[in-house]
């Protein structure tokens, strides 16, 4: 559960910062980005640090200690829009821009300091300094100011697909991983990727993939209609092709919420969001959809991939899939579920009933497990990732890095 095809895409066209060690280093490579393109192209650059949770390096760690404000990146470039990105999992967070950029974005000394959950930093004479905060990632924001501003955006260049997907694949097997499973955020476009490699014979891991009931959780993703989302449900069966040793496509994944910090994650009772407002979490599939695509998977021998990550998932889901597939004996089995930041042993032993597999990730406790225990509160640690009562119930239990550290053997060294 890498998510190799994802993050080998957004990353594989920008100006690669990761290691930068000043804002010196940071306008040179600007700069060179800057010279392969034409006037008024957009160079897009990656955010400071170890992705994907910069905990162990991030922007903080530059000489500096701050990012470069617009006059610094205007030394690379006055002809491109500039932008340094903030990616996911860190709300609030922080971006920069340069002159160019905050023109082109229409920011200006007229913008208020804040809208919405985004900050417009303002030098002392009510100029925007080009440095965003809040609500600035590119996915996972559901900030409408913010998701306004990335519409306009060269988030996903189409033509990184295959030379993206193709690095990641070096990075990984130089790490010894040979098998990926790409279980979510898959659209048919995602998958076709993995089966163009396949046909001229580049691809180097074994992949496993779903495809996506409901994209969510990007800028431009937007509710579907009940005939969308049932075609969908129809075209992840018409896709399924379980044939070949190395390029698998078998399934169709419905998420209901998403990770704790953004204020996603779906609980029974209110925890505190990025800014102290209360939250119960927050809903991408309804509980409609989600039923129709038990019924379908069930009726059509469909493997159903499930995301939960709240307690609030897991009750919603299993009252569902337990009246569904007793309507349907033989149903449901070796269906996954997928993240399960939180779960309790009765609803594990359900899951278990159920025939359920499980993938997981130790990067859910090594990096977020202070901010659940801040927002929620340290009574649901002895829920958060618990791998020996997953196992003691029974259940088929498989860990991933997702967007935690790379290392497979260091996730090994956290599950132990």
């Amino acid at each position: 559960h890498p998510h190799l095809h994802h993050f080998g895409v957004m990353s594989y066209p920008l100006a690669d910062l990761a290691d930068a060690r000043n804002h010196t280093d940071i306008v040179e490579r600007i700069r060179e980005r800057a010279a392969e393109k034409s006037p008024g192209e957009w160079v897009m650059a990656t955010p400071v640090g170890e992705p994907h949770y910069f905990l162990r390096r991030s922007y903080r760690d530059l000489e500096e200690g701050e990012l470069p404000n617009r006059q610094i990146l205007d030394r690379a470039t006055t002809d491109h829009p500039v932008m340094l990105q903030a990616w996911a999992p860190v709300i609030p967070n922080v971006c920069a821009l340069n002159s160019a950029a905050l023109a082109a974005l229409g920011i200006t000394r007229e913008t208020p300091d804040r809208v919405e959950n985004v900050w417009i930093e303002k030098d002392e004479r009510g100029e925007p300094t080009g440095v965003l905060k809040g609500s600035v990632n590119l996915y996972y924001t559901e900030d409408p100011f913010m998701d306004s501003l990335l519409a306009d955006l060269p988030i996903l260049d189409p033509a990184a697909a295959l030379p993206g997907t193709k690095r990641a694949m070096g990075e990984y097997n130089r790490m010894g991983v040979t098998t990926v499973y790409e279980g979510h955020s898959m659209s048919p476009h995602e998958v076709q990727v993995y089966r163009a490699l396949r046909a001229e014979g580049s691809l180097t891991v074994r992949v496993l993939m779903a495809l996506e009931s409901e994209i969510y959780g990007v800028p431009w993703a937007s509710p579907l209609s009940d005939e969308e989302f049932d075609a969908n449900l129809e075209l992840a069966l018409s896709m399924t092709d379980v044939c070949d040793d190395l390029c698998r496509c078998n399934g169709v994944t419905v998420s209901r919420g998403g990770p704790c910090w953004p204020g996603f994650l779906r609980m029974h009772e209110t925890y505190r969001g990025p800014y102290g407002e209360p939250t119960r979490g927050v809903t991408f599939v309804s509980g409609d959809k989600e039923a129709r695509a038990i019924e379908y998977c069930a009726l059509h021998g469909l493997r159903l991939n499930y995301i939960g990550g709240g307690y609030r998932d897991h009750d919603d889901f299993l009252d569902r899939a337990e009246a569904i597939l007793e309507r349907h004996p033989g149903s449901g089995r070796d269906w996954i579920l997928q993240h399960v930041y939180l779960i309790t042993a009765e609803q594990a032993r359900r899951y278990a009933a159920l025939g359920f597999q499980v993938t997981t990730s130790m990067s859910f406790s090594w990096a977020k497990g202070d901010l659940i225990a801040e927002r929620i509160g340290a009574q649901v640690l002895p829920d958060l990732i618990p791998l020996r009562r997953l196992l003691d119930a029974g259940l088929e239990v498989g860990c991933g890095t997702d967007w935690g550290p790379k290392n497979i053997f260091e996730h090994i060294q956290l599950a132990q």
